[in-house]
């Protein structure tokens, strides 16, 4: 689902991201419900940022990823636990590449298990979530783009289901 974010864009760089699995649910900008066999996710769009809360027979995970007040640890590049694996990377892109990049993603976000957020006035800034469902797992990998730097945080998540 695309979605036209009634906020301006106002995150001010990618390494203020924090990434925490113990944030209680945040006011969204936009939310998409995903239904899988095993799993129940709620995309939200948190302006740059997101959560994802997936309900699986192991429980809840709630994954964000925000500017945290008082978190302001570098986000890891892996991290791994016992039903959980989160891998993310920090690419620059060049003006054109980052305009490219968003219009690519723009294109995947187009299905029922999609989320991607457009700011008024700041086209190559956006904020995508794309889930799938792997069966006995559940992934989600999610793009936020930091136009005024040419950042772009590329994580994806895997979260046991059984």
């Amino acid at each position: 689902m695309q979605a036209i974010l009634a906020v301006p864009y106002s995150d001010t760089s990618a390494d203020q991201l924090a990434l925490s699995f113990d944030e209680p649910l945040l006011p969204a900008l936009s939310t998409v419900r995903c239904q899988f066999d095993n799993a129940d996710l709620t995309l939200r769009l948190l302006g740059a940022s997101h959560q994802v809360s997936a309900v699986t027979a192991l429980g809840e995970t709630v994954e964000t990823l925000a500017c945290l007040p008082g978190q302001h640890r570098e986000l890891p590049s892996t991290l791994q636990t016992p039903t959980v694996s989160f891998r993310a990377r920090t690419e620059r892109h060049s003006a054109r590449s980052l305009s490219l990049l968003g219009a690519q993603i723009s294109d995947r976000a187009t299905g029922p298990h999609a989320l991607i957020g457009h700011y008024p006035g700041s086209p190559d800034a956006f904020t995508a979530i794309i889930a799938a469902d792997l069966g006995d797992r559940i992934r989600w990998d999610t793009w936020h783009a930091y136009p005024q730097t040419g950042d772009v945080v590329i994580t994806s998540s895997l979260v046991q289901v059984r």
